[in-house]
């Protein structure tokens, strides 16, 4: 027997990084291609359920991929000036509050989306590895996403409190 014969099979994907819910830390992680896709094309044939719930609750019949995620095409949001490489934010339909997002904003910011992945496309959408370099961003990414659209917080923050917490520069 040959010793490549006997070696397992590394399934491929694609590096990424994660905001998980129930501990604070931001995490660069293997994001697998489903079973039987190699490599990852898109978002869809990523294998999101070590983070994710794959199956349905009991009031959910059907469910949009697309509600669970954000493509982040500039950054700052309204900039002009587009990410040569941009960023997919994806969360889950668990409503689990992410205290990663919470410390990280300084406890300015609350998201009950479970945990949180970020994936990165090139410039032809296809997905590539987030290098560590970007790290710093993926997080401004992240909260800067939450502060619009996931954050349960009652009050408005100022443009100025948001330069405080350095989310945006």
């Amino acid at each position: 027997m040959s010793t490549s014969a006997s070696q397992s099979v590394v399934p491929k994907g694609v590096w990424g990084y994660l905001l998980p819910a129930k501990r604070i830390s931001l995490e660069r992680i293997f994001v697998p291609a489903s079973e039987g896709l190699s490599p990852p094309f898109d978002l869809n044939g990523l294998d999101l359920s070590r983070w994710h719930r794959p199956t349905f609750s009991n009031r959910q019949r059907v469910t949009c991929l697309d509600d669970y995620r954000f493509t982040a095409k500039a950054f700052p949001f309204d900039s002009k000036v587009k990410l040569f490489e941009p960023f997919t934010v994806l969360w889950g339909k668990d409503d689990i509050a992410n205290v990663s997002v919470n410390s990280f904003s300084g406890g300015t910011l609350r998201a009950s989306a479970g945990d949180i992945i970020i994936v990165k496309h090139g410039f032809d959408g296809s997905l590539i590895d987030v290098p560590r370099e970007d790290e710093h961003l993926v997080l401004r990414v992240v909260l800067q996403y939450v502060f619009f659209a996931l954050s349960d917080i009652c009050t408005m923050l100022t443009l100025s409190s948001l330069i405080e917490m350095k989310i945006v520069m």
